[in-house]
């Protein structure tokens, strides 16, 4: 009887542990395409009333116009254009042209190439043609045009953002580039740190130059084998520094910009931010980390007890677009190849089947730019530069583009007309690889650690049935 009552016992504590290894762990908040929309509103409904405007229009046309080329400007009109809200681009590309031209007429070599790429971007996204601004082509200027030594010497940024303005809108690179797409992103990967990430400087790995790497690098995360380790690693790390509160830091202090470009990064490779476990600490996202930046006005701080400022607005601003995308299945947060085709306010979002920047529900690539795309790999590595540069927070250079951008809006007067042109298709792979992670809405405990619990009752049973004989 005691023997028969032995081996009840070791059953039961058996399943107990089974029950416990099967509950899922704490996950993070979710938020509804319509929670994310509505925090989206609150961003701009802050910069409308910070000016004492009424509307997107008035807040394009009386701040971010005058202001066009600026750091600030260009962000928040990209972010617009992303977002699909209904407002006439005209002016803004046409002050941004001026500014453009402006800065060929000083000389572009005196200015950073991540400020021609942060331009193109939002001339770009303003429905402009970058490939032809009064004769002058900021495509190739911002990426293919003046070689790989020269990117390598900008820096990592100057390389991560070449590919984003050339995938932005599928731009194909001319046979007789000085560089290729290959070779630009063979350099990338040549500065991969051993800890897995990427950084400015130093041989640790920051958090906003690995996130903002893997948003470059992923549209090529399925077809090249090279950089889905590279980005995988990256992840892995990216995960590795995530602290205990969700929180992401850089240069040691837990900021709203760390934690929105890690989102970012997530949503670039289809991954959802708020259900990945990789990404939750404590039931914490990287999502729900940047929301503790957010002050009752709207607005969002770089430090938790610090005042709303642009760079953590605006990052935070793209950041929700970003992931208002990839819930409602558009395109993503850099691609525009339907800007001809923008959405409206009130209507539902122009739909396109894709998660990824680069990529289309057919799995093929098509280049409909004119030249031819470039299938090379090469690439090498070497020096380094500011992270805010990309950002617009690069005192030298502002000083330089606002200095011109006053000259060149004083002597023009833009025109309100709209151009309209056929969208150009976006790139894409030739096979569909399923992302990791993507749905995951809880995670159990490892199953390795399941096993061992189950081992130690069976371990049990075994010497209960011992006794027995």
């Amino acid at each position: 009887m005691r023997r028969l009552k032995d081996l009840t016992v070791v059953v039961m504590i058996t399943l107990f542990l089974i029950s416990v290894c099967s509950v899922p762990a704490q996950a993070a908040d979710t938020y509804s395409d319509s929670e994310i929309k509505s925090k989206i509103e609150q961003i701009l409904d802050y910069k409308i009333k910070a000016a004492g405007l009424n509307s997107v229009q008035d807040l394009v046309d009386y701040v971010l116009t005058p202001n066009a080329g600026d750091g600030a400007s260009d962000w928040y009109v990209t972010a617009l254009s992303r977002y699909g809200a209904r407002f006439d681009k005209s002016q803004y590309r046409n002050s941004l042209s001026a500014v453009i031209s402006a800065v060929y007429a000083n000389g572009i070599e005196n200015i950073r190439v991540t400020e021609l790429q942060r331009m193109a971007l939002a001339y770009t996204a303003c429905g402009g043609n970058v490939r032809n601004i009064s004769g002058k082509n900021l495509l190739a200027d911002a990426s293919y045009g003046r070689g790989l030594e020269y990117l390598n010497s900008q820096g990592i940024l100057a390389l991560d953002y070449a590919l984003i303005i050339l995938d932005s809108n599928a731009y194909a690179v001319p046979k007789n580039a000085q560089t290729t797409r290959g070779e630009i992103v063979n350099s990338i990967l040549s500065r991969r740190l051993s800890d897995g990430g990427f950084a400015l400087t130093g041989s640790r790995a920051d958090t906003d130059v690995t996130a903002m790497t893997v948003t470059a690098l992923a549209p090529y995360y399925k077809k090249n084998q090279q950089v889905r380790i590279t980005v995988d690693a990256a992840l892995s790390c990216l995960s590795d520094i995530q602290k205990d509160d969700g929180a992401f830091t850089s240069y040691g202090r837990k900021n709203s910009e760390s934690c929105a470009q890690v989102a970012v990064a997530l949503t670039s490779l289809g991954i959802d931010p708020q259900k990945d476990s990789r990404f939750i600490k404590n039931g914490v996202s990287s999502l729900d980390a940047m929301f503790r930046f957010q002050k009752e006005s709207g607005g969002f701080a770089h430090l938790e007890n610090g005042q709303e400022n642009d760079l953590a607005t605006y990052q935070a601003l793209y950041t929700l677009v970003a992931y208002y995308s990839y819930l409602k299945d558009m395109q993503g947060l850099y691609n525009f190849t339907d800007e001809t085709n923008p959405r409206v306010e009130g209507t539902e979002p122009f739909q396109t089947g894709k998660r990824q920047n680069g990529f289309d529900s057919a799995g093929s690539r098509s280049v409909s730019n004119g030249g031819s795309e470039d299938k090379e790999n090469s690439g090498v590595a070497s020096v380094e530069q500011s992270t805010n540069d990309i950002s617009g927070a690069s005192q030298a250079c502002s000083q330089n583009t606002s200095e011109i951008r006053k000259k060149s809006v004083a002597e023009t007067q833009p025109l309100r007309v709209e151009i309209t042109a056929s969208p150009d298709s976006a790139g894409a792979d030739e096979k569909e690889v399923s992302y990791p992670d993507e749905k995951k809405e809880t995670f159990l405990l490892p199953a390795g650690i399941s096993c061992f619990f189950l081992l130690l009752g069976y371990i049990g049973i075994f010497i209960c049935l011992q006794r027995k004989k």
